[in-house]
């Protein structure tokens, strides 16, 4: 426990670093060149989803093995790692090609300039999510946090000593993104407490990707619905809209980066309590979502209310921040349903959360190319995305529902999306879309905590105990 709480610390001081990175870069960059940095980014982010799900198949199975097979399932490290390996040195060759024979290929975006460098960074992140997913289970908290806190520490420097130049600053960032992939490795080989073989059995490579598939498309809803409306969106609004566009999801992305640290370090704890009996797995299930819930809604509606002193710092992205407030919001419609996430993946339901994610994405993009043919202002894309996370997470509740046996709508609307989260969240929507007064959303988050003042007693008195 002692080591949990050391890492959940150091990633709240890495996520404070990321989002204080994130600003720096937005203002020397302007919304211009932010849209092209965030179109790297996105290229990245593409790479780094395929992965056919290996690193979360072998933290899966690493999490439950029984304790007959846990010695042979740790033999599986190996293969995974060099059927990364090998995937990443493919996606290098590739992306090359591509970049070679068609260099005017999203010139918009500079990408005959950054493709390949966008292509080694999402290898880079592919090898940090194998190795951070296994070190994970291992326990080894600490490396996993230097590793990050390295990597932000370089970035910082970056931006310091090359901000005077928009260009050449871009440029340095990806290419010391890039080279800290032989940090990144460094840290995680040298002294693992796992062996890695130059061996590469078939047998154990397909068991890995046959239960990574679903899981990959099943957990990463999110940066599907996403990535899937800014590259719909990049095509039809100017580089300024789609600069301001990538801001807001930086900065949302980032305040969840905080919680989600919190959810990864009990991940496996949550995983092994929720793959036996159905009916004491949803009782623990209804703890994870209320202590998660609460937690959730506290860091969203502060920064919705504190985040316009941001501008301050950044005045030339003022003019988007209801995107910024909508986007917020979503994370809450996206992640009120972790708790049933990970029932489902414990349970074994892999191919229903890939069926799920599929049909949000297309529901997504659907939306997306109708407000662009509508030509309608970039705001109404965030909408997209708050639509589309609220459509994902009621699919995982009827799911969750199904497997234990409860009514649906007292799951969504009862456990999930009650009414301590839903009227202050309508009454945000409501103050961001119609212009009505701020004070209204303050008065929206102090109901917040009022209405839950239960679980605020709660959740105290549970980290008083995990203090003991």
């Amino acid at each position: 426990m002692k080591n949990k709480l050391i890492f959940t610390f150091s990633k709240y001081v890495t996520f404070g670093l990321k989002f204080i990175l994130a600003l720096y870069i937005a203002k020397y960059l302007s919304p211009a060149g932010f849209a092209v940095y965030g179109f790297a980014q996105l290229v990245s982010l593409y790479i780094s989803f395929m992965h056919f799900g290996v690193p979360l198949s072998i933290h899966a199975m690493l999490s439950t093995a029984k304790a007959e097979k846990e010695a042979e399932i740790k033999t599986y490290v190996s293969e995974g790692f060099w059927l990364m390996v090998s995937a990443g040195f493919v996606y290098c060759i590739i992306g090359s090609i591509i970049v070679i024979a068609n260099p005017s290929l999203f010139d918009k975006f500079e990408f005959y300039k950054y493709g390949v460098l966008s292509v080694v960074i999402g290898v880079n992140l592919i090898l940090v999510q194998y190795f951070s997913n296994v070190y994970q289970v291992y326990g080894q908290y600490i490396r996993i946090a230097l590793n990050e806190l390295v990597s932000i520490l370089l970035l910082f420097s970056v931006v310091f000593l090359f901000n005077d130049n928009p260009s050449t600053l871009l440029n340095t960032i990806l290419w010391v993104s890039a080279l800290t992939s032989v940090i990144n490795m460094a840290f995680f080989v040298y002294r693992a407490p796992f062996k890695l073989t130059l061996s590469f059995r078939t047998d154990v490579v397909r068991r890995l990707i046959k239960l990574g598939i679903p899981m990959l498309v099943a957990t990463v809803g999110f940066y599907l619905i996403t990535i899937s409306v800014r590259s719909i969106a990049s095509y039809k609004y100017s580089l300024h809209e789609i600069g301001l566009f990538t801001f807001a999801l930086n900065i949302s992305n980032s305040v969840m980066m905080g919680l989600n640290a919190i959810s990864w370090t009990f991940y496996s704890t949550i995983l092994a309590n929720t793959c036996g009996d159905v009916e004491e797995a949803h009782l623990y299930v209804q703890k994870v979502n209320r202590i998660f819930n609460f937690a959730l809604c506290v860091t969203i509606f502060v920064g919705i209310v504190f985040f316009p002193i941001l501008f301050y710092f950044l005045p030339e992205y003022k003019e988007f921040y209801n995107g910024i407030a909508i986007l917020l919001l979503s994370q809450i419609f996206m992640s009120a349903s972790f708790g049933y996430n990970s029932l489902l993946v414990a349970q074994g339901k892999q191919n229903s959360m890939a069926l799920i994610s599929f049909v949000t994405l297309a529901f997504a993009a659907i939306l997306s190319i109708l407000v662009c043919a509508l030509e309608l202002p970039f705001v109404y894309q965030t909408m997209v995305i708050l639509l589309s996370m609220f459509f994902y997470s009621a699919q995982q509740c009827y799911a969750g529902a199904k497997v234990c046996k409860k009514n649906f709508f007292g799951v969504l609307f009862g456990e999930v999306f009650n009414y301590k989260i839903l009227i202050p969240v309508v009454v945000w929507l409501v103050v961001i879309l119609s212009g009505l007064n701020f004070l209204l959303g303050i008065a929206a988050t102090l109901l917040f905590f009022i209405l839950s003042y239960k679980d605020i007693i709660y959740f105290f008195a549970l980290l008083k105990s995990y203090r003991k």
